[in-house]
């Protein structure tokens, strides 16, 4: 029965959604690649989930 309070309480901050979180949508950059150079990729809104271009 002691364990039921501190079960319960990290079930629920398992299941609240990320309020804090950055957006996705956006220009990133990519990692460097072999010779330094990066490249951009943006990340756009399509329907419920993202998508890049």
């Amino acid at each position: 029965m002691k364990h039921l309070l501190p079960g319960l309480a990290a079930l629920a901050l398992l299941a609240s959604p990320a309020v804090a979180a950055d957006p996705l949508a956006g220009t990133w950059r990519t990692q460097p690649g072999k010779d330094g150079g990066f490249g951009h990729v943006e990340i756009v809104p399509c329907g419920a989930a993202c998508a890049a271009r």
